[in-house]
């Protein structure tokens, strides 16, 4: 009975704000004219496809098999699923007949052409910082795309997110319309990182912790966060958690070929890195670097070794790791330049999240495929190979070598992950 009545308090919360906050942003969904790309200079189309890039746009309104940006494939989210829109110039199905004054009220303040509130899946949060001409110069190089009549799946949310006016009350109280002011304590290189992470590569929407309500942590900016499956790890400046011990170098080379000697990107990651980040300026690079290193880090202890080098797991785990992983990693866990990561502190390894290593070793994986290394080393899955027990014990002993210190991993953490990947977890 208690939760039923704070459920329905939480409710009349959400509608009361969202009738106030409805009010107050009525006047922001006034439309003009669509644009015309006869006026529009070539050098800024290739301005926008390059911001576009910077957005990874892409990877959300983008379909396996199916035209770039045409439609997204259906997202599972704690509230439900959402589908990304078509943002083609098509004008029954895209934005085609949108103007310019709707396209940047979608994109920064989360509302249709025709007024509706999008759901914050869409980061609008973050692109509110982003400047209207950078805007405009993403929906000019839309624009040159074939229009492409592509319908949608409609959203699947749960009770009482399916109900999108209550997104005002979302925005009342987590959405914060200013753009993004410039620190004048800070470089123009430490600013223009900030404005790419903060703003275009919304790079929080993975990295940063959300709140029942979906909304980031601000208080945990950038510390890490579970999404799709896997970790997205912290990114500040903490030495033992976030990338403080990368040098700006090391971080540049991770984000622009999707690997260092400190860590590979996969997952979501590696698809970022694909669609995205390898195609951005290496000075946008350095600027995003330089910020990130700036920001405040978690703290988080680290570990003591819990577990004595001669103990029988982490013997056991050696056994293994020489068995199956030295050949690629190194005997002395030093990796393989360019096919296999480095176990050597610091790294990856030793994440707080066991989310990552024990996903790899269950299904494998496969490093990105860039421009710089267009070869994909793949790692076999040992899901039918070890046991739970073997793969927390390699683990563990990975962990906790080479100068790695981590809490030990259980073998009901592996049995846990094995009922998710066959979904009936």
């Amino acid at each position: 009975m208690k939760r039923y009545f704070l459920f329905a308090a939480i409710l009349f919360i959400f509608i009361a704000l969202s009738i106030v906050g409805y009010i107050n942003l009525r006047p922001a969904i006034n439309g003009i004219a669509p644009l015309s790309l006869s006026g529009i200079k070539r050098t800024e189309i290739e301005r926008g496809a390059y911001l576009a890039r910077v957005g990874d746009c892409v990877a959300c309104h983008s379909k396996k098999g199916k035209a770039d940006f045409s439609g997204g494939e259906p997202r599972l989210t704690p509230f439900g699923k959402i589908t990304a829109g078509n943002i083609t110039p098509d004008r029954q199905t895209g934005i085609g007949d949108w103007s310019d004054q709707d396209f940047i009220n979608a994109v920064k303040y989360g509302r249709s052409k025709a007024g509706k509130f999008l759901y914050p899946a869409m980061p609008y949060p973050n692109f509110a910082q982003v400047s209207n001409e950078d805007i405009l110069a993403i929906k000019a190089y839309l624009f040159t795309l074939p229009p492409v009549k592509a319908s949608l799946p409609k959203n699947e949310l749960k009770f009482p997110f399916n109900i999108r006016f209550l997104v005002i009350g979302w925005n009342t109280l987590f959405f914060k319309k200013d753009g993004f002011v410039p620190d004048r304590q800070q470089t123009d290189e430490w600013n223009r990182g900030a404005y790419l992470v903060e703003g275009l590569g919304h790079c929080g929407m993975c990295h940063t912790p959300k709140n029942t309500f979906g909304a980031d942590k601000l208080d945990k900016l950038y510390q890490g966060a579970v999404l799709q499956g896997w970790y997205a790890p912290e990114i500040t400046s903490d030495s033992a958690n976030g990338v403080g011990a990368w040098k700006n170098e090391e971080v540049v080379q991770y984000l622009k070929t999707g690997n260092n000697a400190h860590a590979f990107a996969t997952g979501p990651m590696g698809a970022a890195v694909s669609n995205s980040l390898q195609h951005v300026d290496e000075k946008d690079l350095q600027a995003i670097a330089t910020y990130l290193k700036s920001v405040p880090g978690s703290g988080a202890a680290g570990v003591k070794k819990a577990m004595a080098p001669d103990s029988p797991e982490l013997q056991k785990g050696a056994l293994i790791f020489s068995a199956h992983c030295s050949a690629c990693h190194g005997v002395q866990g030093e990796g393989t330049k360019n096919i296999a990561p480095a176990f050597l502190k610091p790294s990856s390894i030793d994440m707080r999240n066991l989310t990552n290593p024990v996903m790899a070793v269950l299904n494998g994986n496969r490093a990105t495929a860039t421009e710089k290394h267009p070869t994909a080393p793949t790692m076999p899955s040992f899901r039918n190979t070890l046991s739970d027990e073997d793969i927390a014990a390699v683990l563990n002993y990975i962990r906790n070598s080479w100068g790695n210190s981590a809490a030990p991993i259980g073998k009901d953490v592996v049995f846990e992950a094995r009922k998710k990947i066959r979904g009936d977890g």
